[in-house]
Order: C-alpha cells, then sequence, then structure tokens
C-alpha cells in the first residue's frame, strides 16, 4: 500500500534532518534549471516583470469606470479571479526569485515552478471571460457613448493580460529543471 504524501508544515518537515550542531538541516532533492538557453538570473528578471505587469495591467481594469464592472456578476467575478490569479502568479514569481532562481528545495519547486503555468492558464481564461461578460453587458443594457471609451480600454488590457500571461507561459514551461 502506498505511503500518504504529507502536506503543509508536515511534508516540508521531512525534508530536514537534525544535524550534529542540533540545528536541522535540509537533505531532500533540489532543483536548478538548465543553463543552456537562459540563466536563472535572467529567467527571475523575466518572471519578475512578466508577474508585475500582468497584475498591475489586472489593477488598472478595476480603477477604471467600466459600465458592466460595478454591478453585474459575469463581468465582476471573472475580473476578480483575473485580478486574484495574477497576484498569485506574482506571489509564486517572487518566491522563486527569492531563492535565486537556482537550487529550489523540492517543496518550493512543488508549489512554485509546477503550479506556475496552470496559474496562468486560469488567468488568461478568466481575463477573457470578462472580456465576454463585458460584451454581454453591452449587449443587454445599450451602448452609452460616454462609457464607450472605458469598455474599449477595459477590452486592449484584458486582452494584453490575456496574452502576456500566455507567453509567460510558454517562456515559463520553456524552462528545464534539473533534480539532484
Amino acid at each position: 500500500m502506498a505511503r500518504k504524501e504529507k502536506r503543509g508544515r508536515a511534508g516540508k518537515a521531512s525534508y530536514f534532518v537534525p544535524a550534529t550542531s542540533g540545528k536541522y538541516v535540509y537533505s531532500g532533492p533540489l532543483y536548478s534549471p538548465d543553463k543552456s538557453n537562459i540563466t536563472a538570473k535572467e529567467a527571475n528578471v523575466r518572471r519578475m516583470l512578466f508577474s508585475i505587469g500582468i497584475t498591475a495591467l489586472s489593477a488598472i481594469c478595476g480603477f477604471l469606470p467600466v459600465p458592466g464592472l460595478g454591478n453585474t456578476f459575469y463581468v465582476l467575478v471573472p475580473y476578480a479571479l483575473t485580478l486574484i490569479f495574477a497576484a498569485v502568479s506574482l506571489w509564486k514569481a517572487g518566491r522563486i526569485a527569492h531563492w535565486g532562481g537556482e537550487n529550489l528545495r523540492e517543496y518550493v519547486y512543488n508549489t512554485t515552478v509546477v503550479r506556475l503555468p496552470w496559474l496562468l492558464v486560469l488567468c488568461a481564461l478568466f481575463a477573457v471571460l470578462s472580456i465576454v461578460g463585458e460584451v454581454l453587458y453591452l449587449i443587454l443594457n445599450g451602448i452609452n457613448k460616454a462609457d464607450l471609451p472605458f469598455a474599449i480600454i477595459f477590452f486592449f488590457i484584458s486582452a494584453a493580460v490575456s496574452v502576456l500571461t500566455l507567453i509567460w507561459r510558454k517562456v515559463e514551461t520553456s524552462i528545464q529543471w534539473n533534480k539532484r
């Protein structure tokens, strides 16, 4: 029978063993990026630029007086999820950068590098769904000429968020990680 993998602090604690000095030392596997096409520092810079840009663009959409964003669930919920997934991807990129992008411990690798591509897909998906929701709102409620410029800006920014997250995902999945 297979042993159930521990989660949370118990899972992290299983990687540490006591040393002769009384301190605990990490004894688990380490992951490092393959340096054949990009260095870890360059990957961290790209990762942080993408994550900060996507999160900032997502936040800017919230400050626009877009007609459907204030009171319509089918616009507000996808936008909020876009912003949440953008912020979580920023957090994951920051965790990778904190470790220098090299020699990630296995529990850090599993919670950041492995999960980041799926978070980016979800962020792009919800950005597109917020565009669809806003279009639906404009169709159902009519287009007010005063609100149209903000809706167009919202469309372009949300489309940019979606495209940037998919580009970032492609860049992120092209990095090969070696276990040692």
